[in-house]
């Protein structure tokens, strides 16, 4: 939804715009979340790249082109060649960028030399730093720290909100979309339910559950400390009401889980 009403209002911005500029989202720890895939059949004439490690990637891309195959192949069976290759073939202006990002890798590394395109692997692309940029966040803080995650947003505001052109109209040059959750003492997601609930126990498998099939949870903040975490950073807090109409705050309690309150938040460069 958040990237949706970004892209709208940012092509109506760029209409007739004389300083006409592209747009690109791209996408942090994609998994194996379809998003980029459906967005890009929806936006054709955008950018669309998917971060994420290697081995994730890989098994993804092959699942994508297998699943198109077989789609094919059922459409041909039934005898309908007219639409057989009518969506099977994966969007053109879809990216990937498959690299372990770390110390050895920087995420600006990789967005500047390791992108290739999902139908065609020869078509390396390349990231614009003047495209108005959209980035989404989506499972991911929490299982870096936070000097993991200061490093990212340091790196974002670098690769795409110092260029000279700020945006067009209302729209900021670059916004990200990412959840957080609030951990309590023990390292495990805050729940405000929980005296009620008398669910602890829960939350304290689901906290080892996820350390032993994944990663450990390593960073929370609650909304009230957000703001501070990006004072000096040249970013600054949406107010939700963009994207979520009747709500008043920075940030979103979007769902409760098992796993506690998780909330989203939408940050957009202002310069530093």
């Amino acid at each position: 939804r958040l990237v949706r009403t970004f892209l709208d209002k940012a092509q109506q911005a760029m209409n007739g715009n004389d300083q006409f500029r592209g747009l690109q989202v791209i996408i942090l720890a994609a998994g194996y979340d379809t998003l980029a895939w459906r967005l890009a059949a929806e936006y054709p004439d955008v950018k669309f790249i998917e971060v994420d490690h290697p081995a994730t990637g890989r098994a993804k891309k092959d699942a994508m082109h297998t699943m198109l195959r077989k789609r094919r192949c059922k459409k041909i069976a039934e005898g309908d060649l007219t639409s057989a290759y009518v969506g099977s073939e994966l969007p053109t202006l879809l990216y990937f960028c498959h690299e372990a990002i770390g110390e050895s890798c920087t995420l600006q590394d990789a967005l500047e030399n390791n992108i290739e395109n999902a139908a065609n692997s020869e078509d390396k692309g390349s990231i614009s730093r003047s495209d108005l940029t959209a980035v989404v966040m989506e499972g991911l803080t929490f299982y870096l720290t936070k000097e993991e995650n200061v490093k990212i947003f340091r790196e974002l505001g670098e690769l795409f909100g110092n260029h000279p052109d700020s945006g067009v109209g209302e729209i900021c040059k670059c916004m990200v979309a990412f959840d957080f959750f609030t951990l309590d003492k023990f390292g495990r997601p805050h729940n405000s339910n929980i005296a009620r609930s008398k669910s602890p126990w829960l939350m304290s498998l689901m906290k080892y559950k996820v350390m032993l099939f994944g990663e450990p949870f390593k960073w929370g903040i609650t909304p009230q400390e957000l703001p501070a975490f990006f004072d000096g950073t040249g970013w600054e807090l949406v107010p939700s009401e963009a994207v979520w109409p009747g709500t008043e705050c920075d940030t979103v309690a979007t769902y409760s889980t098992m796993m506690g309150i998780e909330y989203e938040a939408t940050v957009e460069w202002k310069g530093i």
